[in-house]
């Protein structure tokens, strides 16, 4: 008989020994980074926090991130004991509250009728939307050191076919009711440009709700977001290498800029939200505009703003990076 070390016995540990408090214990700590990294693996979902405690009108929820690459918003809901009609609730309004298109409710166990709301929601939901139910768990082995586990007990039942639909629709394919939405706002940018003397590539028509502007900046990758719910119109500004990787070169191009930043804030003339991440990229930088009542022609607004803000950041980042050495 071969000498082989013993094998240790898993043992779970009570979620509260640990996290005694769901507000000050386990929220912050879900939302340091490679904690929002590991419940992204477990869910397929590349994302990164945009707000801890984030105000819904009168309410505060959780956490919310946002699908690196896209204008999506992810809302994760916590409860430390098992699921109840009030986070239920919750985490209908706060969707709805906050636009969110994809909901993570995580709960120390999932009662039955809970787990059946999550695939109705799922069921009679646009493609767009995906609610997902998590148990989150500790496990040791022998005197180890506690090790969470997320165990998504409820998804949509194409969670995979959805995801390649997304990559369809990124090619061009057909989409839902809500994709025809953004074919048709997009489309509207389209030709919009055509009419201004637009100096960079077409903006190409997508059913999703970000379109790539092609701002034609080495290292620069520029994404327009629309939200048909509040009216706001978004630029995310994302950062690669040459060979447009995630890579270090990617995070010292972000860097270079987050250390200039008030130069370039000041060239572009809109504020801007810096977010720095863990994630392949180092971080990346968000302009928002949301049309007033008194707006005649919000659409309109909406595409003045696209075109004008995306040709100054063009502007103001090919002046930034004429200082930028890729090799250091």
């Amino acid at each position: 008989m071969t000498d082989k070390p013993a094998l240790g016995t898993l043992s779970q540990v009570e979620v509260r020994d640990y996290w005694a408090n769901e507000a000050t214990d386990f929220t912050p700590w879900l939302a340091e980074e490679a904690n929002i990294a590991r419940l992204g693996e477990a869910l397929n979902l590349n994302m990164t926090l945009v707000d801890v405690e984030a105000n819904v009108g009168p309410f505060r929820a959780d956490i919310l991130c946002q699908e690196i690459g896209s204008e999506n918003l992810v809302l994760i809901e916590n409860q430390l004991e098992p699921t109840d009609h009030t986070h239920l609730g919750q985490i209908i309004t706060y969707s709805a509250g906050l636009d969110a298109v994809k909901v993570v409710w995580i709960a120390k166990k999932f009662r039955e009728q809970h787990r059946a709301a999550i695939d109705w929601l799922n069921k009679i939901s646009a493609d767009d939307f995906s609610f997902f139910g998590v148990e989150i768990e500790l496990w040791t082995i022998g005197n180890s050191a506690a090790a969470p586990r997320f165990d998504v007990v409820s998804a949509p039942n194409d969670w995979a076919r959805q995801a390649g639909a997304a990559a369809r629709e990124s090619r061009g394919g057909t989409g839902s009711a809500r994709g025809e939405e953004f074919r048709a706002f997009w489309g509207g940018l389209a030709g919009y440009t055509q009419t201004i003397g637009w100096p960079l590539a077409e903006v190409k028509v997508t059913g999703l709700t970000w379109a790539r502007i092609p701002v034609d900046v080495v290292g620069l990758r520029v994404n327009a977001g629309f939200s048909p719910t509040s009216g706001r119109v978004s630029l995310l500004i994302l950062f690669r290498s040459v060979d447009e990787e995630y890579d270090d070169e990617a995070i010292r191009r972000y860097d270079f800029i987050a250390e200039r930043r008030s130069e370039v804030e000041a060239k572009i003339g809109d504020p801007i939200r810096w977010i720095e991440t863990v994630e392949p990229g180092g971080g990346y930088a968000q302009l928002t505009f949301t049309p007033g009542p008194q707006v005649e022609d919000p659409d309109l607004a909406r595409f003045e703003w696209l075109t004008q803000t995306s040709l100054t950041i063009r502007s103001a980042f090919e002046e930034a990076y004429e200082d930028f050495d890729p090799e250091v």
